[in-house]
């Protein structure tokens, strides 16, 4: 439909793969660039450069001619996809990027990559998307890429003003080359190049064809989805939101910022795409609903202070079904941002520990404002094996000692309130009931 989001393991999945073809971009391109000034070199027939051709991508150990023109194909659909999924763009925002479309800034020794483009949708004319500096590596590659199809848009379009030149104004192909040199100069700078089967003019891509290119490229490389360009801008659109829940570093990383903090992210840039941010807005707080009304359900435990307060305060709840659970929990959620440190959720709406169980999961544990559900079981118990490995430390002082015994306890009182199968022996692996 594309309306919908890509599963996100497949979503990465695909993100993979297309990373892998643009690894192995420089290597392509090169070799293209060995093969046109073979060409020109070489005064040969057409068979026997076909021959040529071969024997030299046969010594650089790359597939035979027509494999190796779709692997090239392969890095524009590639290229794509990673600039899609980094930065949520809408396909008319992204297929119509330019030369030199993106530049970085630094503020406070952090640097911002930014991605420069047009948005008709919204009205909003020209527009920029904050995105990884890692698309500064991705458009030089589309820039070398497409270099090739510019330079012939050039040389047509010179071709045109040499032939408008010599014409009279009232001569009849006058209107059709005037009409062509307007179409030229739309693409000229396009880094999305592609030739129509029909009549070989080179354009920037069409909607149907990124959509069949992306299908493609799916079937070719196993992806068990058949993707569309909409389908992108909604996954980013899930994968800030799930990662803004479960992992703080992300959102570090992609937005320099620990949270989607609107004033903050336009401060550095008032011409974001602010409907994306509003489509992360909604998604988070569907996800928070979701996450909330799993609270919700009787039949599930939950460690931490406030997830000890929910736990009782549900016992009045036992008659809701689903569909009022759910109304309760986007009612409940209503006010709250809730956060994952990755071994809790965090609820607390002022600074509370000052972010210190970010860092250490004992803060977590008696905190008031933590809840502590199934979903962060095995990640307290790998926090089980850590401190029994440090147990067996034997230089560290008893200062230290006793803290590993602490915090011993304190994880095994928080797998016990998560499932009451794990075994009281402190000294083993806690053994989790089936």
């Amino acid at each position: 439909s594309g309306t919908q989001s890509i599963p996100l393991e497949i979503a990465s999945a695909l993100f993979r793969h297309a990373d892998a073809v643009l690894q192995e971009a420089p290597l392509l391109l090169q070799v293209r660039d060995e093969l046109a000034d073979l060409e020109r070199r070489a005064t040969v027939g057409y068979k026997r450069m076909f021959v040529l051709k071969n024997r030299h991508l046969r010594s650089r150990g790359l597939p035979p001619l027509q494999a190796y023109q779709r692997a090239l194909i392969d890095v524009r659909i590639a290229g794509y996809i990673v600039l899609g999924l980094l930065s949520g763009m809408r396909n008319q925002e992204l297929a119509d990027i330019r030369v030199g479309c993106y530049y970085e800034t630094e503020v406070d020794g952090v640097t911002y990559g930014w991605l420069r483009s047009v948005s008709r949708k919204t009205g909003e004319g020209a527009t920029e998307w904050m995105i990884p500096p890692y698309a500064g590596q991705v458009i030089a590659l589309l820039e070398r890429l497409s270099q090739p199809l510019r330079e012939e848009l050039q040389a047509e379009l010179a071709a045109i003003d040499g032939q408008l030149a010599g014409m009279a104004d009232s001569d009849a192909q006058r209107v059709v080359l005037l009409a062509r040199r307007t179409a030229l100069r739309q693409h000229q700078h396009g880094l999305f190049l592609g030739k129509t089967a029909a009549s070989g003019n080179i354009a920037i891509l069409s909607l149907f064809s990124w959509n069949a290119e992306l299908k493609r490229f799916a079937r070719n490389h196993g992806i068990p989805w058949q993707p569309t360009t909409h389908e992108l801008r909604r996954t980013f659109a899930v994968f800030v939101a799930a990662h803004g829940r479960g992992n703080l570093l992300y959102l570090r990383d992609h937005f320099k910022h620990w949270s989607l903090d609107m004033t903050a992210l336009y401060a550095l840039n008032e011409t974001q795409d602010v409907d994306l941010y509003a489509e992360i807005l909604e998604k988070m707080e569907q996800e928070q609903a979701v996450r909330i009304a799993s609270w919700l359900d009787p039949e599930v435990r939950l460690a931490g202070k406030a997830g000890e307060r929910i736990m009782r305060q549900r016992v009045h709840m036992k008659s809701m079904n689903m569909v009022s659970r759910k109304e309760m929990a986007e009612r409940a959620g209503q006010g709250i941002l809730l956060r994952s440190t990755g071994h809790s959720w965090c609820m607390a709406d002022v600074l509370s520990c000052g972010g210190r169980g970010l860092y250490d999961a004992m803060e977590c544990a008696d905190c008031s404002h933590a809840v502590i559900d199934e979903t962060q079981r095995d990640t307290w118990h790998g926090l089980w094996l850590q401190q029994l490995e440090l147990r067996e430390v034997n230089d560290i002082g008893p200062a230290a000692q006793a803290k590993i015994e602490e915090s011993i306890a304190t994880v095994k009182q928080i797998l016990r309130k998560l499932d009451p199968g794990v075994a009281d022996a402190p000294g083993k692996e806690p053994h989790v009931a089936s």
